[in-house]
């Protein structure tokens, strides 16, 4: 997993978004890696082996009330809990069991990611959610998705 700007940081020879997501996509698409890009306001990529497409999550807008900059200090590490607590609730603890997660699954694990990190921001800035919102990220930390759990073979 990595951001926008650390991407930048990683490879400074690429001078557009376009040539380096090239580069990122040679090696996840032709290799079993799975590459997940954070985007900030515009949410996030999950870049799967073997597909073309990459599954996108919209972020969930937040804003201040008096509209000053959010302070977005933890939301990259929000958002990695999210995903990690996603995984493990699927029963995902070693690289085969990560492998077999379907497209469906993975979409699943970038929503909890985007719910976590918003729900992060939410509390940094002192902002109150959506009711809606905060069940949906309770939901999800207390109990796993709804979806197979993936076991390894026997």
């Amino acid at each position: 997993m990595a951001s926008k700007g650390d991407l930048k940081n990683m490879y400074p020879e690429y001078t557009s978004d376009e040539d380096l997501l090239t580069r990122i996509k040679s090696e996840t698409v032709d290799k079993r890696k799975v590459f997940i890009l954070t985007k900030g306001e515009e949410g996030m990529e999950i870049y799967l082996p073997g597909v073309k497409t990459p599954i996108v999550i919209p972020a969930i807008k937040i804003s201040t009330p008096d509209g000053e900059k959010l302070a977005t200090v933890g939301a990259g590490g929000a958002t990695l809990r999210g995903l990690m607590l996603a995984l493990n609730a699927m029963g995902v603890h070693n690289e085969e069991t990560l492998q077999r997660l379907t497209q469906q699954q993975w979409t699943v694990v970038g929503k909890t990611a985007t719910i976590y990190a918003a729900h992060h921001l939410a509390e940094q800035n002192k902002i109150k959610m959506k009711p809606l919102l905060l069940r949906r990220v309770r939901g999800q930390l207390a109990k796993p998705p709804r979806l197979r759990r993936v076991e390894p073979d026997a």
